[in-house]
């Protein structure tokens, strides 16, 4: 092994290399080059040079690499020899060496040239070197040595425009007659001699020595269409002075003029290298006043969109959709099945459009979004155009810069008449996603997406919004023909005369056998498809007059259907491989200017010198150009294939994922079916409200007349004002925001809307106008009491584990090893195994069996014979209707389980936000563990499982190969929603068999329960085991009850339904006496007079006021202390009693856990109350506020508010500190001549004062 480096440079490490003979070889041979050269590696040739020719083989002797490197490197040489002056001193051969791909020695003239220029420093760098390329790696010269694409080394100006009368000629008689309209073909050589024939025959000249590359024009010509195109690109988007700056590019088609373009300048050869730089001053530009263009002179179009479609272009395209995908149906189980909509439009486009060149516009260094900016480029594309020759010329934008370069445009007469002005289609697509995402999204489109596995879902917000175009146009049409075979097969189940069904598809199978050849266009145009897409339309409008949910899904199809009908002109064609394949041209600046301005040979670290840079946009198009044709001539250029979307694999890819949405969609609900007369989401199930739904599926209509309004009144109107405000339409979606509680006061509806000034606002109008403070305090003065709700109108959540944990600390030690106890029963809450499980499963049939395995595992651990498996009902009408809707407020997704190989569905958590998901995965567990093998039950001797009110037994069966016997226990069907008190009543059922009772389940709920029951389960041992990783346990029920007292356990269920905080456990523990009130509650319905009145006690402590035995009291009591926010007050007495009704009611559901069938009142009147929407909480009986403060009038008089058309003395109120009136003669309200200088003259009244809030939502 090799333990030192003959050549060491210091500061090298590493591991040690041994030599080889050749390594060995070339070492020697460069410490020979060193000796005469200067720098640290000719003091290591120096140092080795006693080291003889077989020193290689010492295997002490090594090298580290790169150590190896610095002395080998054949550039570090090369730069020593220049930097010496000692060219002369090594021998080329040395040289040669060094590099395998050397090549011969330039001859005896560039020698003497190469040496003279080593002798002494050049003065200036040339043009071009009389040297051989291939002799050096580093040249010092700005071109090559040999043109690389006319093969010349002699470099020349043009100065005219040569034989311009014979060129014109030459392309009148050769070019077009024979390139254009014959499409001959020619080697350049042989159009070469044609125009020097030409040229002989017109000017009488010798053209032999005309350059063959100048007939290949690629200059931007004259009289010719153009787009123009710019866009916002950022530099150093990471810090906060990041760069704006302006990209641009011109687009013209590469066609070949008559004339010879553009008059060739004179090029004057300078000795300077340096591009100038153009004067890029942006002059400071101010709109000043939007103007509206006059559009009198325009005809309007009568015909609505809708109708424009039926018929020409849009008809055919429409028609050639329909044959895609009725060809691809009845292909969907060939082997090979037919590309996608892009691969099947491309094999039947054979035409390829010309191909259009792009070059690229110098940058403005400031941002598109300003006036000033705007100005300038419409500066520059007009001098564009006129160089051109162009009467008009078109310019694209995205949104953010369409709607300014208009309002310049349409003030400036001299650039409305020059220019067109476009909006991208690539962000107008972009925009029209993201507006049929929100259209769709909560419809069933989201969960349609992740579930079939056509998006992930952490990429779905890129897709549905349109960031990701690519994916997301991908995305959309799967969906779409996805959607379309559904419906085509509710059209063929519609047909009665099985004959017809046949027909249509003989025909659809002809037009499938016939693509892409010519005669699948005559099928798509012939009468007989014709009058089945007549008859297929019919059916469409008929089931959506029966069905919204139809409707609705017909409209995603025809919305994702409409492909704007947009020129040829209008899109970019890059390459000439294949058809179907333009893109927009705002798409185009992204792809080439932007892309290569910040990717590897961009300004991306290149330079920042303005006139670097002007010379970077000047040549790029033409050095992109020349690179390819280096690669050509390499051999290193992109090898021409098929469109990728042709390719097998992703046509079979596709078919697949059409074919995974179609089954996702017939797990959901089937929007196609013409019975389901309301809207409803495929996901959840959920029924959008009538009005809603027709006004959704009526926005086509509904924008078309608000468009043609809005023209009507704003464009072609007598004073046009295209800057008036559109009119939202507000349609409701199936996840339109909710407004917060409302209070009729007069028969008008005013919405409360909380913020932090609204409670003091109140107060303040309570001193002027007589109101009594403690009455003003005995109202919420809000929508909801924040005491006891959250300000949306939620709940407010409290750490239940913190009871607990309380508990515990006060029981002592509670905690148990379980693993001693035999013959126990393993009682287990079925929602926590299931929301908590993991795992890869594909189908429910792993699922089932993952889920028994686990229960199984559970059983042995516990040593359980006996294992209950018990799950919550879900009915439509709930107490827990809110705190269900809480978890569920990301969305639901409905799914019906037909069988075990039935997919799992990929948002788990979203799945089991569905109540009837849940009691379907029930039955179907149930249902799949009775087909289980007696083997399988292991050492359990009866499995109960619950489902809905019922409740099964899976016993051994009498072998174990046999099935396992399945029957209903009868004892155990129960009407209990919860699980929580399912959970004591198997307890109860199984203490007649068991030695112990275990119950495992997270929730504090069930805890309490089990305290409260133990002494009416008997003596036996109960346990409760909960907890995960370090805080697992399980802890003795009968430790804890024997600790606290049975008393004293019972009154916990109430304790724990009225606050079960922290702070109430120590005012409880303070006052004893209370013990026995949350013992009563529960008992009967509804509370008794004497229980609220202790509970108002118990709530005026809870809040440290000790002298008040009522909450509006102890409300009045803290705000004269100082406590002026709603938040730090106990809730009024209103409130209160309808809390307390609400505790009252859940402690009578938990203390009956132990009877099978409930026998308890309906829980409106009881705290709750019903509404469209279900059982809602109600929070109070009285409205927020009084009305003398819900009628909030102020005024702004001027003349001291002494007549009738004050609103303050209208109402025979008086002014309060809130009103903006001068001289005020109706109240003691200071004058403020500063707030009234910008009021009106006139007495008005103000409905939005300083009370906005009440009045705005």
């Amino acid at each position: 092994m090799a333990s030192y480096c003959l050549i060491h440079f210091d500061g090298e490490s590493g591991q040690l290399a041994r030599y080889t003979e050749y390594a060995y070889k070339r070492v020697l041979e460069c410490r020979e080059i060193w000796k005469t050269l200067d720098g640290k590696q000719r003091e290591v040739a120096e140092n080795t040079a006693c080291f003889d020719d077989n020193e290689w083989q010492n295997p002490a002797a090594g090298y580290h690499r790169g150590c190896y490197s610095k002395f080998t490197n054949k550039t570090s040489i090369e730069r020593a020899i220049t930097r010496c002056g000692k060219a002369q001193l090594v021998p080329q051969d040395d040289l040669k060496l060094l590099d395998d791909e050397a090549t011969e020695t330039c001859d005896d003239e560039a020698t003497e040239t190469c040496e003279t220029t080593h002798a002494s420093e050049p003065s200036k760098k040339l043009l071009r070197s009389a040297v051989n390329a291939s002799s050096k790696t580093k040249s010092k010269y700005v071109l090559a040595p040999v043109c690389i694409i006319c093969k010349k080394e002699k470099s020349f100006v043009t100065d005219t425009c040569k034989y311009e009368e014979s060129f014109n000629v030459f392309c009148e008689r050769f070019v077009k007659e024979k390139l254009i309209d014959n499409e001959e073909i020619y080697y350049m050589k042989k159009i070469e001699a044609e125009f020097v024939r030409t040229v002989a025959t017109v000017e009488n000249c010798d053209a032999s020595g005309y350059r063959r590359f100048r007939l290949k024009e690629r200059n931007f010509v004259a009289e010719e269409y153009v787009n123009l195109v710019y866009d916002n690109i950022d530099f150093g988007e990471e810090i906060a002075k990041q760069t704006h700056v302006t990209n641009g590019i011109i687009i013209q088609k590469m066609t070949v003029k008559i004339d010879n373009g553009l008059p060739h300048s004179t090029v004057i050869k300078k000795s300077q290298r340096t591009v100038e730089v153009p004067n890029c001053a942006i002059a400071e530009y101010s709109l000043g006043t939007k103007k509206t263009p006059t559009f009198h002179e325009i005809q309007q179009d009568a015909q609505p969109m809708s109708i424009a479609l039926r018929d020409g272009a849009g008809r055919t395209a429409y028609k050639l959709d329909l044959a895609y995908v009725l060809s691809k149906m009845v292909c969907a189980t060939d082997e090979t099945p037919l590309p996608g909509w892009t691969g099947f439009n491309t094999m039947l486009h054979e035409e390829i459009p010309d191909v259009q060149s792009v070059g690229y516009l110098p940058v403005i260094n400031a941002s598109p979004t300003e006036y000033s900016t705007i100005k300038e480029i419409l500066q520059r594309s007009k001098s564009i155009a006129e160089k051109l020759k162009l009467k008009y010329a078109v310019l694209v934008f995205d949104e953010a810069v369409y709607s300014k370069i208009q309002h310049v445009r349409w003030k400036e007469r001299e650039y409305y008449d020059k220019f067109v002005v476009r909006l991208g289609e690539f962000h107008t697509i972009m925009s029209f996603l993201s507006a049929l995402s929100k259209i769709f999204e909560d419809g069933g489109l989201k969960d349609l997406f992740i579930e079939s596995g056509v998006v992930s879902e952490g990429s779905i917000k890129g897709v549905l919004s349109g960031k990701h175009y690519n994916r997301s146009i991908f995305c959309h049409k799967i969906v779409y023909e996805a959607m379309q075979r559904l419906r085509f097969e509710a059209f063929l189940e519609y047909l009665t005369d099985g004959e017809k069904e046949d027909r249509i598809m003989d025909l659809v199978s002809d037009i499938s056998d016939a693509f892409p050849d010519k005669t699948f266009h005559s099928l798509v145009e012939c009468p007989v498809f014709e009058e089945i897409t007549n008859e297929y339309e019919r059916f469409i409008i008929d089931a959506s007059s029966k069905s919204r949910t139809f409707a609705f899904w017909t409209m995603y199809i025809k919305m994702t259907g409409i492909l704007p009908e947009i020129s040829s002109k209008f899109a970019v064609q890059r390459q000439n491989n294949h058809g179907f394949s333009a893109v927009a041209c705002d798409q185009t600046i992204e792809q080439t200017a932007n892309r290569d301005s910040k990717t590897k040979g961009g300004l991306i670290g290149f330079s920042m010198n303005p006139g670097t840079v002007h010379r970077w946009l000047l040549s790029q198009s033409e050095r992109a150009a020349i690179t390819r044709k280096c690669n050509y001539m390499a051999g290193m250029e992109c090898k021409p294939r098929q469109r990728k979307d042709l390719d097998e694999s992703k046509c079979r890819r596709y078919d697949k994922c059409v074919q995974d949405v179609v089954a996702t969609v017939a797990q959901m609900a089937n929007p196609f079916d013409v019975e389901q007369e309301e809207l409803i989401s495929l996901a959840s199930g959920e029924v959008l409200e009538t009005t809603a739904a027709d006004r959704l599926l009526n926005a086509e209509q509904l924008g078309e007349e608000q468009f043609l309004k809005f023209m009507e009144d704003n464009l072609f109107s007598e004073e046009p004002n295209i800057f008036a405000k559109l009119e939202r339409n507000k349609l409701h979606t199936f996840t339109s925001g909710k407004k917060n509680a409302v209070k009729d006061c007069k028969g008008k509806e005013t919405s409360i809307k909380l913020n932090r000034n609204f409670f003091a606002r109140l107060l303040v109008i309570s001193k002027n106008r007589e109101i009594d403070l403690k009455e003003v305090l005995s109202y919420s003065l809000g929508s909801f009491p924040l005491s006891l709700a959250t300000p949306t109108g939620g709940l407010v959540k409290t750490a239940k584990s913190k009871l607990l944990e309380i508990v515990e600390s006060e029981a002592g030690n509670p905690e148990v090893d379980i693993h001693s106890y035999q013959n126990n029963a393993l009682i287990v809450d079925a929602m926590a195994i299931l929301q908590i499980i993991k795992g890869k499963w594909k189908t429910f049939g792993e699922l089932s069996n993952s889920i028994f395995q686990m229960l199984i595992a559970l059983a042995q651990q516990y040593n359980a014979s006996r294992l209950d498996f018990v799950a919550d009902r879900y009915p439509v009408l709930s107490i827990k209707k809110a705190e269900r809707s809480r978890r569920a407020e990301k969305g639901v997704q409905r799914i019906h389980i037909f069988g075990k190989e039935q997919t799992v569905p990929k948002q788990w958590k979203k799945f089991m936000s569905c109540g009837e998901n849940k009691e379907s995965l029930l039955a179907f567990l149930s249902e799949h563990w009775r087909t289980y093998k007696t083997s399988q039950l292991q050492s359990i001797s009866n499995l109960y499982i619950t489902s809905k009110e019922k409740c099964h037994v899976i016993s051994p069966g009498a072998s174990t190969d046999e099935a396992v016997v399945c029957f209903e226990c009868v004892e155990l069907e129960s009407n209990h929603e919860e699980a929580d008190t399912r959970l004591l009543l198997h307890a109860k059922h199984a203490m007649d068999t068991c030695g112990s009772m275990i119950i495992k389940s997270p929730d504090t709920d069930v805890f309490i329960l089990c305290i409260a029951m133990q002494p009416m389960l008997g003596p036996k041992n109960l346990f409760f085991t909960t907890g995960t990783g370090k805080k697992f346990r399980t802890i003795h029920i009968n430790a804890v009850v024997h600790a606290l007292g049975e008393e004293f356990c019972r009154c916990l269920p109430g304790f724990h339904a009225y606050s079960g905080k922290t702070t109430a456990w120590k005012t409880l523990i303070s006052h004893p006496q209370f013990i026995e009130t949350f013992s009563l509650l529960g008992s009967s319905f509804p509370p008794s007079d004497e229980l609220v009145s202790a509970l108002n006690t118990f709530t005026c402590l809870l809040y440290g006021d000790s002298s008040s035995t009522d909450v509006d009291e102890c409300r009045y009591a803290l705000f004269k202390a100082g406590k002026c926010s709603d938040e730090v007050l106990p809730p009024t007495r209103d409130s209160l009693l309808k809390h307390v009704e609400r505790a009252n009611y859940q402690s009578g559901v938990w203390y009956r856990c132990l009877t099978a069938q409930m026998v308890i009142p309906s829980p409106i009147g009881n705290g709750w109350m019903l509404s469209h929407e279900g059982i809602e909480i109600q929070w109070m009986t009285r409205p927020p506020a009084p009305d003398s403060l819900l009628e909030c009038t102020t005024c702004k008089c001027k003349t001291g508010c002494q007549n009738m058309r004050c609103s303050c003395q209208k109402g025979g109120l008086k002014c309060t500190e809130l009103c903006s009136c001068v001289g005020c003669q109706n109240g003691d309200v200071d004058e403020d001549e500063e707030n009234s200088q910008n009021e009106s003259d006139n007495d008005e009244v103000s409905d939005d004062g300083d009370l906005e809030d009440i009045d705005d939502l």
